[in-house]
């Protein structure tokens, strides 16, 4: 398993069995009360989702116990910042289904960490600020929230329930949130839709980009955060990233590390003089820096695809 695969492995662990078990075998971990009452308010009551009712208590997980749920996936949520997680199973007969609720620090955080386990290809869910029909579960964020309710089968029937207790949870969270702004800095044009995330550290950017197992980029620190999407032209396919940092010699600075990285990695391209680099599967790398912004533009199945997205004229920064 490649680098970049391992991680995205790790990022998505959370959604397997493995946490289903430790679930029910961990205690509720309500210390609290007073600052856990109003997530649980947002779990579904046996009287609003009836003849589904809850199975037992749910259980809390603040900051680091987050560990004992998801060991091996917890990493990236504390990298975007995370508060806490209610999760309770509900049960029907022999049926069962588990609500996870993450609660993040902020809104951002939340889109962050729902925006990397987002698949633009599967179907679009109405609920929340964004949702996402999964073949077994459903996904979304709202507010300070990333959601996720679980079942067990993938028949119509089965994602309807999941859909109808995403929107119970959804209307009692009540406020929405606005995606984080870096986000409106992509360029617009042929991007695909639902395709944008958000980063805050290494192990978000390495679930799109692998570079090296070091925060190179500095996500994350001192207030640099990344967005990244994915375009399609003609049949034609690429991925941008961008990053922000305070002042235009930083992003310099990392536009030459970036470039030094894919000249060992991959073969320089020399049409025009340009620094656009090729893998062994034909793929196209670059990066360039603009204003306070490094830009990188990877894994585009053309030339022509990557020297149009590499134009300055195409990103929808200003001075």
């Amino acid at each position: 398993m490649s680098e970049q695969s391992r991680h995205k492995f790790l990022i998505i662990s959370f959604l397997t069995g493995t946490a289903f078990l430790s679930m029910l075998t961990t205690p509720s971990l309500s210390n609290t009360p007073k600052m856990l009452k109003s997530i649980e308010l947002l779990l579904p009551s046996n009287t609003e989702i009836s003849p589904w009712s809850k199975n037992g208590p749910a259980n809390i997980y603040k900051e680091n116990r987050l560990f004992e749920y998801i060991n091996g996936g917890a990493e990236i949520f504390f990298e975007y910042g995370f508060s806490q997680l209610i999760t309770q199973v509900y049960i029907y007969d022999d049926e069962s289904l588990v609500v996870d609720i993450y609660e993040m620090n902020d809104a951002a955080a939340a889109f962050g960490i729902y925006s990397i386990n987002r698949d633009y290809k599967l179907p679009a869910l109405n609920i929340g600020d964004d949702g996402t029909q999964f073949e077994y579960h459903v996904a979304f964020w709202q507010n300070l929230y990333f959601v996720v309710i679980r079942g067990y089968k993938s028949d119509k029937t089965a994602k309807m329930i999941l859909s109808q207790f995403a929107k119970n949870i959804s209307k009692q969270i009540g406020k929405t949130s606005e995606q984080p702004q870096l986000l409106t800095y992509l360029p617009k044009n042929c991007l695909l839709p639902r395709s944008q995330g958000y980063l805050k550290g290494i192990l978000a950017l390495n679930s799109q980009l692998y570079l090296t197992q070091k925060n190179i980029l500095e996500i994350g620190d001192a207030q640099v955060e990344g967005a990244f999407a994915t375009y399609h032209d003609n049949n034609e396919e690429a991925h941008f990233l961008i990053i922000h940092y305070d002042n235009s010699k930083k992003a310099g600075e990392k536009k030459d590390l970036i470039l030094d990285i894919f000249s060992n990695k991959y073969e320089k391209q020399t049409p025009n003089g340009s620094s656009i680099y090729k893998d062994n599967k034909g793929r196209y790398y670059s990066a360039n820096a603009i204003n306070d912004f490094l830009c990188i533009v990877f894994k585009s199945s053309s030339y022509r695809m990557i020297s149009e997205m590499m134009r300055q004229e195409a990103y929808p920064i200003t001075n």
